[in-house]
């Protein structure tokens, strides 16, 4: 029987903490082409392969695992990240 490989833990708790850390540099903030203040972030800012959902839509899209979701408010403000 093939063995699985097994994923190295500290290469996930550093992609977790990388994702934390993207987390609370952009929670806050507007989501905009205007990158003119440092309130505001775009799109192309985001890494590549990131979708963005409206709060309340999350369910709908179901999982992505290789990706990150961000979601944000009715006033295109980054309310929260997450991996899937």
């Amino acid at each position: 029987m093939e063995e699985l490989p097994v994923e190295d833990p500290g290469h996930m708790a550093s992609a977790e903490r990388q994702l934390r850390d993207w987390e609370g540099f952009i929670t806050g903030k507007k989501l905009t082409d205007d990158t003119s203040s440092d309130t505001m972030i775009s799109k192309e800012q985001l890494p590549k392969g990131t979708r963005v959902v409206r709060q309340g839509r999350e369910k709908e899209l179901g999982y992505m695992p290789d990706g990150i979701t961000v979601v944000i408010g009715e006033d295109d403000t980054v309310q929260r990240v997450y991996r899937g």
